[in-house]
């Protein structure tokens, strides 16, 4: 079900100046793909923070591959200009876009924050080219019961069933809500549906699930 996703090393390159608050892993991962993919133009980034560790800040688009970088953000505290790239104040139900505008659409950690994440991912698909790439990163949960985390689950008594029928994920953080999580299946055949080339990633424990793939040619 999953894909790991190599490197040439085992570290990150960018890792040293990195100061964010997504887990590194997880934006190593987002870099990675778009390197293994090769996408270039103009890229968007949803829920954007006019701050150094945002995606659109990534080594790689920091070089000649990105013609245009921009980002946007509900909240107009993230609003601005950053090195290379600009965050402006937008509604991911309704961005201010052409149908088609940019080669890659990225969102990391926002749509479990989005009550109506459904009409964010009728948009990115809008103003994605034909051909481009999307790329989604949410908390999410495998199918691994917690009882084979802790085989037996021993001092949990009357609990210990439940328990093991549990599964992890990430603790509540709003933002300003924190309305779901969701498992590779969700990213797979909901957030990618009529997308080709889909593939889905897990890192991390508790697992941050990214999925990404490609908008048809003909629609």
């Amino acid at each position: 079900m999953f894909e790991l996703l190599s490197k040439a090393n085992g570290t990150s390159p960018w890792e040293d100046d990195y100061d964010g608050w997504s887990p590194i892993k997880v934006i190593d991962t987002i870099h990675q793909i778009l390197v293994n993919e090769q996408v270039s133009g103009s890229f968007l980034s949803i829920g954007a923070g006019n701050v150094e560790h945002d995606l659109l800040n990534l080594p790689y688009l920091r070089t000649a591959v990105a013609s245009e970088r921009i980002g946007i953000n509900i909240d107009p505290n993230q609003v601005g200009r950053y090195a290379g790239f600009e965050v402006i104040e937008a509604n991911a139900h309704n961005m201010p876009f052409e149908d088609g505008w940019f080669d890659c659409v990225l969102c990391n950690a926002m749509l479990e924050h989005d009550p109506q994440f459904w009409l964010t991912l009728l948009e990115i698909r809008r103003v994605l080219r034909p051909g481009g790439l999307v790329v989604l990163g949410v908390p999410g949960f495998l199918g691994e019961p917690l009882g084979r985390e802790i085989p037996g689950l021993p001092g949990f008594g009357a609990y210990e069933y439940d328990l093991g029928m549990a599964t992890l994920t990430y603790t509540e953080h709003n933002a300003p809500g924190d309305f779901y999580r969701f498992g590779p299946q969700a990213v797979r055949h909901v957030f990618l549906a009529g997308y080709e080339d889909r593939h889905v990633t897990a890192v991390m424990r508790p697992p941050r699930i990214v999925g990404w793939g490609t908008k048809p040619t003909t629609e």
